[in-house]
């Protein structure tokens, strides 16, 4: 069926989507290529065209020329690249939308046929594009199969036709000032924009829109623009002509706040010559209220809501439902960054926006999503009881593993979130968002999906921990980390042959904090970096003292946390301050925890290898107490094996543990490698260490962590005995 319709539009059917998918496209490029091509796309898309063809007429109107094409992934680019027109064509074609639905049965005689046949379609929907003259073709374009096109796809097809007309003839550059100020009008009145035109030599007003005039009916052409339309005695701060610097140019943007018009607009100038010589400056006034508005509320990449609007709807939706159970949830995606940096961002951007996807599919009535940042989102549930709450978060969890079997096979997912309830006393959106987000906080580092809900006793352990970091930094400064020794037994002589250094904190007026409390916050957070050099340099001035006062020497050893040794100033760090108290490197033995093995073997091997060439000796701490791997002894140039204290328990020790010890003692032997056994409490472990060859101990038995002083008094003691 072959149809010729007038282009004209009405609203009937139109896709909102569309219109502001273009209004997004104008507002977010200035490029003419970018922006039709990404319409292009999109309306292909959309509509599940195979092509679209956009062809424009040369100014002389004697040839048609394609300057755009779109074509589906599965169809081949259309052989159109000109052809000639005559102003009969151009009469014959005038206002018409040619509307074939069975290429077989258009008609041959027809004067678009030569054109159409080009394309290979199997139907087509053809524009004219026409606005005063005869501008070109926009051809929508399917080559699969016959098409009956309906009345919401013209309509939406014509409604972008008229948006290409008005769209093309802006880049047209018309000596003709008359010609000009017509296309204007008819621009601003269909986008309601408001314009008007200054002399550029005074601030005359040479034009006005009919939008404007609408607004200031009694202005007149001749009176200065700032005294008419804004009741001003001299120019406004944003006049693109207040001087000939101005720093506003031609077709450049500038967004602000009018008080006259009560609104905010965008406004564009451009310098018009006319043919008498005579310049003009034309300024065009969009309201862009709407689009600030929209852009306020909206995330631009996922579309999800943004922060501000998710809080407004939410306090909105607690406040209408008092009666009912409501919970926070504050999710992220755990190990983004790496996700950006390894795999690329543009992963990481379809990542955040199937994940937005996911929430909102998952959404019911009075429930909200919004994204807050990289990959952070924020979720408000509705929910009957706490089972079927964390129901609902186990399936968003399953749901995510789903998403990564079938789209992101080579990325690990784990969403990291934290819950907060609200309550009848508590509704506050701002504080249940922070509470979920403090939650989610204490969960880090999880290589699978997993959640938390705040609770009371989390708030406390929580405001326990803000409170050290509040205070660990002046801490540091007025020394009130105090560096303990444990002294280490050698089990043959029963004599001191070592110590491990060890700190405490002894904050004024308060009680002694274990390291319990804030050794693993400082590794979380990063301190003990700082924590272990300043321990490091307590220890370095005592051994500098017992050499200068010839005192009886032993080494200490310190331990190392695995956040140094993926610092790369670490070891110039460490050897910079030894050489700074001249001390010999093999009074200091270096403990790296057994599970640090397991992180970056090569990364530590390399610190190992390093420090090991200046002298330094090194002990695995702690080992049997996670999944040890006997590799990691035969692969690391180690000097000592401290077996966890979890081999001896306090009661009686049992014939597998006895096998275990026997064995690994022999082992390291074996591998030159001397062992030492902490958290010795009782004779029988002593014992037992004893007869199967373990070299030293460490623990309880013999003597627990002491101040400095009082280590300096055992080890000077020549009567001492363990």
């Amino acid at each position: 069926m072959i149809n010729i319709l007038t282009n004209s539009t009405n609203n009937f059917g139109l896709n909102k989507n569309l219109t502001n998918y273009i209004v997004s496209v104008l507002s977010e490029s200035n490029d003419n290529n970018t922006i039709i091509n990404s319409i292009l796309s999109y309306i292909g898309d959309n509509f599940n065209l195979d092509k679209i063809i956009l062809l424009r007429s040369n100014r002389e109107l004697t040839a048609l020329n394609s300057i755009y094409e779109w074509h589906s992934k599965t169809s081949e680019p259309s052989k159109i690249k000109s052809c000639d027109i005559s102003k009969n064509f151009i009469q014959s074609i005038k206002h018409q939308v040619i509307v074939c639905d069975d290429f077989k049965n258009f008609d041959k005689n027809n004067i678009i046929y030569p054109l159409v046949k080009k394309l290979h379609s199997q139907s087509f929907i053809c524009f004219s594009l026409y606005n005063t003259y005869f501008t070109g073709f926009l051809i929508f374009s399917l080559t699969s199969a016959p098409h009956k096109w309906n009345e919401n796809e013209i309509n939406n097809f014509s409604l972008i036709s008229k948006f290409f007309e008005n769209y093309i003839l802006k880049f047209y550059k018309n000596s003709d000032y008359e010609k000009e100020i017509k296309i204007a009008t008819s621009i601003t009145k269909s986008q309601n924009l408001y314009t008007y035109a200054l002399n550029s030599n005074s601030y005359e007003l040479e034009f006005i829109g009919e939008n404007l005039k609408q607004l200031f009916p009694s202005v007149k052409l001749g009176e200065l623009c700032y005294k008419t339309l804004k009741t001003r005695n001299s120019p406004c701060e944003n006049c693109p002509i207040l001087n000939e610097n101005s720093n506003i140019h031609d077709n450049k943007s500038n967004e602000y706040f009018d008080p006259y018009l009560n609104m905010w607009v965008s406004s564009i100038v451009s310098k018009i010559n006319l043919s008498n010589n005579k310049n003009i400056r034309l300024i065009c006034l969009s309201n862009i209220g709407n689009f600030i508005e929209r852009i306020k509320s909206k995330d631009s990449l996922t579309g999800l809501l943004s922060l501000s609007k998710f809080q407004d709807k939410a306090i909105k939706i607690l406040d209408s439902n008092v009666f009912d159970n409501f919970a926070i949830v504050f999710s992220d995606i755990n190990k983004f960054k790496y996700i950006n940096e390894n795999i690329g961002y543009s992963t990481g951007n379809i990542l955040l926006t199937e994940v937005a996807r996911l929430f909102s599919s998952n959404l019911t009535e009075d429930e909200l999503v919004c994204r807050n940042g990289d990959d952070k989102f924020i979720l408000l549930i509705k929910y009957n009881t706490i089972t079927d709450l964390r129901n609902r978060i186990d399936s968003l969890n399953e749901q995510i593993l789903t998403l990564q079997n079938n789209k992101f096979k080579n990325i690990n997912i784990a969403l990291i979130s934290g819950i907060s309830l609200a309550s009848t006393n508590n509704r506050d959106v701002i504080q249940l968002i922070d509470r979920a987000n403090i939650t989610r906080k204490t969960l880090k580092n999880s290589h699978k999906s997993t959640y938390s809900v705040y609770s009371c006793e989390l708030h406390s352990k929580i405001t326990k921990e803000k409170s050290i970091e509040y205070k660990m930094r002046s801490a540091l400064i007025n020394k009130e980390f105090i560096v303990y020794l444990q002294p280490k037994i050698d089990l043959s002589t029963r004599q001191i042959s070592g110590a491990e250094a060890l700190v405490r904190w002894l904050p004024p007026d308060e009680n002694l904090i274990p390291p319990k409390d804030f050794i693993p916050l400082f590794e979380k957070n990063g301190f003990v970096v700082e924590l272990d050099f300043y321990v490091y340099e307590e220890v370095f001035k005592v051994l500098r003292k017992w050499l200068d006062e010839k005192r009886c020497l032993v080494p200490i050893s310190l331990n190392v946390s695995r956040i140094h040794l993926r610092d790369y100033n670490f070891v110039p760090r460490l050897t910079s301050l030894i050489n700074k108290y001249n001390l010999p490197t093999d009074l200091i033995e270096l403990e790296i925890t057994e599970s640090t093995f397991f992180e970056n073997i090569n990364q530590l091997l390399k610190v190992i290898s390093e420090l090991k060439h200046y002298g330094f000796t090194f002990s695995i701490d702690d080992f049997g107490s996670g999944y040890s791997s006997l590799n990691i002894l035969k692969d690391l140039p180690i000097d000592v094996l401290k077996l966890d204290k979890g081999f001896f328990p306090r009661d009686n020790i049992s014939k597998k543990e006895k096998i275990i010890v026997s064995t690994i003692v022999d082992m390291a032997k074996k591998l030159d490698i001397r062992v030492i056994s902490e958290g010795i409490e009782t004779i029988e472990q002593c014992d037992f260490l004893t007869n199967i060859g373990c070299d030293m101990v460490q623990g309880y038995l013999f003597a627990k962590p002491m101040p400095i002083s009082e280590f300096e008094k055992i080890v000077s003691s020549s009567n001492y005995d363990f």
